[in-house]
């Protein structure tokens, strides 16, 4: 897309180049990419993934008032169904001890996807706090132990698995 093709389209230089890198992130990211989490959370159980995380969300709001659900959709232009948010984003935000904090709930058998793997480790890298919890009733150990640079639980894709 050259610069006359830009200013045709009506978008702002900004938006073309988030519109670029997003699309070159998903092609990296989204061929078929998944990640198996590490033993004892490969094995799929009786629970879902939803009760999961509302009893994630719940003892997160316990802990702060600043904890929200990120609502996954869509918005449907004509007939076709475009996301509302980037792909990726952690399924819970919140901010604790001044740190931005990203999890990523999963069932016990679930799978990473290679966009959420990159979010999360963009969470990392900007001094975040990125983790997946797959059980419910840990996430008050797993931040201290985050907090506190003692954690010995497995990863995937370089973030702590609960």
């Amino acid at each position: 897309m050259s610069r006359d093709d830009i200013i045709k389209s009506g978008m702002t230089q900004e938006q073309y180049w988030n519109k670029v890198s997003e699309h070159k992130v998903r092609q990296s990211c989204t061929s078929g990419a998944t990640y198996a989490l590490p033993a004892p959370f490969n094995t799929r159980k009786d629970v879902y993934e939803r009760d999961v995380q509302k009893a994630v969300l719940k003892e997160f709001q316990a802990m702060t008032p600043a904890a929200w659900r990120i609502e996954a959709g869509g918005v449907l232009r004509g007939e076709t169904l475009c996301a509302s948010q980037m792909v990726g984003l952690p399924d819970i935000i919140g901010i604790v001890q001044g740190r931005f904090v990203g999890i990523e709930v999963k069932a016990c058998g679930g799978r990473l996807s290679g966009m959420q793997a990159r979010r999360l480790n963009d969470i990392q890298k900007a001094g975040g706090i990125a983790l997946i919890i797959c059980t419910k009733g840990v996430l008050a150990r797993a931040l201290a132990e985050y907090l506190a640079g003692t954690m010995m639980a497995p990863t995937c894709q370089g973030i702590p698995v609960f």
